[in-house]
């Protein structure tokens, strides 16, 4: 059960001064959420890094901001562009109705002047003129009318390739370019039940960046970006245009995989893995050599019925044998595990 608001906010507050963090909102949002108890995930990641460290320093909350916040805005101007496309549709039917009333007030006065010219109480000269002044009066009206219409069926074209282009920002990693975490999750389930209608095996990879913190620590940021957007390269380079790929978190990515049985799905992992494993990286601007960069990989296979988080929770355990038996390695989920042995080639990347 959540806190109240105001609990919740000193709670926040003192939790910034205590940590030492710079109390951006940003960074208070954070806490709000943590010390609300309604973000399960955000609150078990900072207690592990609190845990580790007993510090959270700003660096840290940007990257919790970036993974559990950056979403807000999207989401915000979305909604904003969606509200500006019922807003066009509603001026489109106004103008429609518009057409309409024209049409019927053409139509009175038609009535009005055959009825007039009937009972004697006009002439024929006088019923042509205003029949006349008023199929003017419509056409003018019509004119408008349609430009109207012309003009708010462009906008309507804008405002809907606006609109893709959003939908498609909410749905990428800014970074890498690939499948975000959200996008991730709506895909893991649609993936699940197409399996379980279809009976076909279904596979999730997940890999990691062996020593990541180490590059962002000795080379700085720009450079575990870069590296970042190399492993994403190969993932896209070394899959097939089915399988989805995403950036998980950090610098953790997912591959799920259709109709795949698990040696396949290690066989992908592997190849993904032995294009990095001897891959000497050195940066463009300085020709600095980083080293080598691994990554290790644990693979699950979907048992029909099996609850979501159950299976990512396999995955990401296998990933954690392959970390703690040397890194560098892929294992597939099993009752006792299954290690694949390593590789190594030797090329060199170049990175910002």
């Amino acid at each position: 059960m959540g806190h109240q608001p105001a609990e919740c906010g000193r709670a926040a507050f003192d939790s910034v001064v205590q940590l030492g963090i710079t109390p951006t909102p940003d960074n208070f949002a954070i806490w709000y959420e943590y010390h609300s108890g309604l973000n399960p995930e955000l609150r078990h990641l900072i207690d592990l890094l609190l845990s580790k460290t007993g510090r959270c320093d700003d660096q840290t909350m940007a990257a919790v901001h970036r993974k559990f916040f950056s979403h807000t805005r999207e989401r915000d101007a979305l909604r904003a562009a969606s509200e500006r496309m019922q807003g066009l549709l509603h001026e489109v039917g106004e103008a429609v109705g518009d057409a309409g009333t024209g049409a019927r007030m053409f139509g009175a006065v038609v009535r009005d002047t055959s009825n007039a010219f009937a009972a004697g109480t006009t002439t024929l000269p006088v019923l042509i003129q205003r029949l006349r002044a008023e199929a003017h009066a419509m056409a003018e009206r019509n004119e408008a009318i349609g430009q109207h219409l012309a003009g708010a069926a462009e906008r309507i074209i804008l405002l809907e390739r606006s609109l893709d282009g959003l939908r498609q920002d909410a749905a990428t990693d800014g970074l890498t370019k690939l499948n975000n975490r959200r996008s991730f999750d709506v895909r893991l389930r649609e993936s699940a039940g197409e399996a379980m209608n279809s009976g076909e095996p279904l596979c999730l990879v997940l890999m990691d960046i062996d020593h990541f913190k180490r590059v962002n620590d000795r080379f700085g940021h720009q450079t575990g970006d870069q590296v970042l957007r190399l492993v994403a390269e190969a993932l896209t380079a070394n899959t097939r245009p089915d399988d989805f790929v995403a950036r998980y978190g950090g610098e953790e990515f997912a591959l799920i995989m259709a109709a795949t049985a698990p040696e396949t799905a290690v066989t992908v992992a592997e190849r993904i893995r032995r294009s990095f494993a001897g891959r000497e990286i050195v940066t463009r601007g300085s020709g600095t050599s980083i080293g080598t960069v691994t990554i290790s990989g644990g693979v699950a296979l979907y048992e029909p019925g099996e609850r979501l988080p159950d299976w990512v929770e396999r995955a990401d355990q296998a990933l954690y044998g392959a970390k703690k038996g040397g890194r560098n390695r892929v294992i597939l989920a099993q009752r006792e595990g299954n290690s694949v042995p390593s590789a190594s080639g030797a090329q060199k990347a170049s990175v910002a």
